[in-house]
């Protein structure tokens, strides 16, 4: 009766990771059986002493202590060792039991030995962490060391840029100084020209008003943009007028370009042979030398010396930049179809264009005709006018 009464005992069971800051605590009946040891020493005890009212006493003592022990065990193992406030109460409650000293001794080395290694790993990372907040505090000093490092060789660039940028500014009032007394002599050379062109139009009366206009223009251009030559194309049914008017004009543009005389070319002339690398050779050094050129009749011009016009009229990359060149055609009267005594600049064009391929044609290779025909006609095209007054021409050549 004695073993059920006491295996029937209540025990106390807290949870082992409570929701809530307080323990909860919940009353179940133990199942666990004492040890075959006990049950041993009781039935032994029982069968001897029957009569003794102390030794019974004794007995109960012994079982209540040994269920004492092995309870707080399996406490102990159902407990976590992260909760310790389920086992600091057990402590506490076994404090004022005077028989339970021995036991409470082996639970507090368990606590123990439990709370020194959680001391120690807390202990490990109380080192760490001034460690990481060395790390941290040492990234914004690395941070403001690139800031500072940045800024002075910013400071170092600016200090080495001063005396190009001087030198820039300087050189920029220079072109600035250049430009204005460029566009004061370009002023100037174009009231010469213009004065030089209102004589020639007194002369030549019968001719188009734009056409001194359009001249003008060109002439301009070349002395803005001395890179890339002047082509100024003259054609017409009467040589006369139109030969007068090619070297007048001439005799005008070298004042623009300041020269001494122009050139003056014919196909009777031994510079334009037959051989196209002679001929190229042979007007460079002419061309740079003078600077204006006149071309007389250029469809008596042999074709090969004709291929030539593909350098000089080249606007990009030309035989020689910062030229002049005057090109005179008389129409072909065995196919003068397209001819018209007033034309415009698209129909001017057209023509020339019909008259050189009509001379070209099977005399150079055909790849190479449109692109020397395209060059020749990048030009003032000027279809020359007969004059009636026109008797001879002031500049004899």
């Amino acid at each position: 009766m004695d073993i059920k009464k006491n295996q029937n005992l209540i025990a106390v069971v807290p949870r082992a990771r409570p929701p809530l800051p307080r323990m909860q605590t919940k009353t179940y009946r133990s199942t666990r059986t004492l040890p075959k040891c006990y049950d041993e020493d009781i039935d032994d005890d029982d069968d001897s002493n029957d009569d003794s009212d102390d030794e019974d006493k004794s007995q109960e003592e012994i079982r209540s202590e040994g269920f004492h022990r092995m309870s707080k065990e399996h406490l102990l193992d159902s407990l976590s060792p992260i909760s310790g406030s389920p086992e600091k109460s057990i402590r506490r409650k076994n404090r004022h039991d005077p028989d339970d000293n021995d036991a409470d001794d082996d639970d507090d080395d368990d606590y123990d030995g439990r709370k020194s290694s959680k001391t120690q790993v807390d202990s490990s990372r109380k080192k760490k962490k001034p460690l990481i907040q060395q790390i941290r505090k040492s990234e914004p000093v690395k941070h403001n060391f690139f800031q500072w490092l940045f800024f002075i060789g910013l400071v170092i660039i600016f200090i080495a840029i001063i005396p190009y940028l001087s030198v820039a500014l300087n050189a920029q009032n220079v072109e600035s100084s250049v430009n204005k007394t460029n566009k004061e002599d370009v002023k100037l050379i174009m009231n010469n020209f213009r004065k030089n062109i209102n004589d020639i139009r007194l002369i030549f009366k019968n001719q188009d008003d734009t056409i001194w206009n359009d001249i003008e223009g060109r002439i301009y251009e070349i002395i803005v943009n001395p890179k890339r030559p002047t082509v100024i194309f003259l054609f017409a049914n009467d040589d006369q007028p139109m030969f007068c008017l090619a070297r007048l004009l001439g005799n005008a543009s070298r004042t623009v370009l300041n020269c001494e005389e122009d050139l003056l070319l014919t196909a009777d002339d031994s510079i334009l042979g037959d051989d196209y690398g002679m001929v190229i050779e042979n007007l460079k050094d002419k061309i740079i030398q003078q600077r204006v050129v006149i071309f007389e009749n250029i469809l008596n011009i042999n074709p090969e010396a004709m291929r030539a016009f593909h350098n000089l009229c080249d606007s990009e990359n030309p035989l020689v930049r910062n030229a002049i060149y005057i090109l005179t055609m008389v129409n072909n009267k065995n196919d003068n179809n397209y001819y018209k005594k007033t034309m415009n600049t698209r129909e001017s064009m057209k023509f020339i264009e019909h008259q050189l391929t009509q001379k070209l044609t099977g005399n150079i290779d055909p790849d190479k005709l449109q692109p020397l025909v395209t060059r020749m006609t990048d030009a003032v095209i000027i279809n020359v006018q007969s004059e009636p007054e026109f008797q001879s021409c002031p500049l004899r050549y």
